[in-house]
């Protein structure tokens, strides 16, 4: 009784990588957003697959990796534009 507790405890953040990595794709227009929650999903998955990997946890790894690639590419995009605009002005 006590291994399958810890099993249900240490899966918590392979859940919570999977709906952070899950959020910062959906969020992905603000990059403000997207990028803290990938980088806490990364966090949270890699915690989880020292101790006992589990498919959400990977899963949760690949979104979150997916996310702050995007969030970053729009981010910079997003101040490239500022920029150029402001010396147009």
């Amino acid at each position: 009784m006590n291994k399958k507790k810890q099993i249900n405890e240490s899966t918590i953040k392979g859940n919570a990588s999977l709906v952070l990595g899950l959020l910062s794709l959906i969020l992905f227009l603000m990059p403000y957003l997207t990028i803290p929650f990938s980088i806490m999903g990364i966090v949270l998955s890699s915690k989880q697959n020292k101790h006992y990997k589990t498919s959400n946890a990977t899963a949760g790894l690949i979104l979150s990796i997916i996310g702050l690639v995007i969030g970053a590419v729009l981010g910079l995009i997003t101040l490239f534009v500022g920029a150029f605009v402001s010396t147009l002005m």
